[in-house]
């Protein structure tokens, strides 16, 4: 038997919202401001390349950061209801923040 506290907590209209957030985050091209971010800090050849791999790697946990919460949502979700519903209720939990009952 399981837990409906732990249930609800795994699927929130938050935790998909969050998760589907930080996914955005990592597709945004961050990186290609780093150019116009080491002129400005006069950063040499070497530190704009350090400066450059950071934010690849910081965008790259933020996204999988991103699929694991909103992939464990939508996998509680799965579990619950057919695959072509699934769908609906992610998009409904999206733009209203609200799970349906």
């Amino acid at each position: 038997m399981s837990d409906p506290e732990v249930e609800k907590k795994e699927m929130s209209a938050f935790r998909i919202r969050l998760g589907v957030f930080l996914l955005f985050l990592w597709w945004l091209p961050v990186w290609a401001l780093v150019p116009a971010l080491s002129e400005l800090l006069s950063l040499d050849s070497s530190q704009s390349h350090r400066l450059l791999i950071g934010v690849i790697l910081l965008q790259t946990i933020i996204g999988f950061a991103g699929l694991f919460i909103a992939g464990k949502s939508i996998a509680g979700i799965m579990k619950k209801t057919p695959f072509k519903k699934t769908p609906g209720i992610v998009w409904h939990a999206l733009i209203s923040g609200k799970m349906p009952e």
